[in-house]
C-alpha cells in the first residue's frame, strides 16, 4: 500500500458517531466521515463492546466509512485500543485488517476494520450486525 493511496477505516462499535468518548473524537479529528456502509461478517455482543469477524454470507456488520486524513497519529492510539499494540501481548484481542466494504450509497471500497481475533463459540450473536441499534441509538437522535 502506497502512502498516496487514500486510507479508509470502517468502525461497527464505541468509535461511531453516536459514541462521544475521547477514542470517537481523536477519530473525527483524524478522518473525514464517508457515510454509513457494511461489510459481509457477523458481530457479537461480548459485554462491554461489540466484536466482528469477517464471513462470507448473507449476514452483514453495519457501521461508518471514514477515510482517513493522517493514519500516523491514529493508528498507534487505535491499536493499543483494540488490544493490537506493539506492546499488547499475542494472541491479539482484535486484528486490523483490510476488507471490502459496501457504502449504503453503492460504493464500494477497501477499509480497515478492527476484527475480532478470538473464538466467537461462545458469545451472544447480535443477529442484525447493528451495535447502535443493538444499544438503542437512533439514527435520528442518537444518545451521548
Amino acid at each position: 500500500m502506497s502512502e498516496s493511496e487514500p486510507q479508509h477505516l470502517l468502525v461497527y462499535g464505541i468509535l461511531r458517531r453516536e459514541f462521544d468518548n475521547d477514542h470517537a473524537k481523536l477519530l473525527r479529528a483524524h478522518c473525514r466521515f464517508l457515510g454509513e456502509g457494511a461489510f459481509e461478517g457477523r458481530l457479537f455482543d461480548v459485554g462491554t463492546h461489540p466484536a466482528a469477524i469477517a464471513a462470507q454470507g448473507s449476514a452483514t456488520v453495519r457501521g461508518e466509512a471514514y477515510r482517513i486524513l493522517r493514519p500516523k497519529p491514529l493508528f498507534p492510539v487505535l491499536d493499543r485500543l483494540e488490544g493490537c499494540g506493539t506492546d499488547d501481548p499475542e494472541p491479539h484481542l482484535y486484528r486490523r485488517e483490510r476488507i471490502s466494504v459496501r457504502l449504503d450509497s453503492g460504493r464500494g471500497l477497501l477499509a480497515w476494520v478492527y476484527l475480532y481475533n478470538r473464538d466467537t463459540d461462545q458469545l451472544r450473536p447480535i443477529p442484525h450486525g447493528d451495535c447502535a441499534r443493538h444499544l438503542g441509538f437512533g439514527r435520528k437522535s442518537p444518545r451521548k
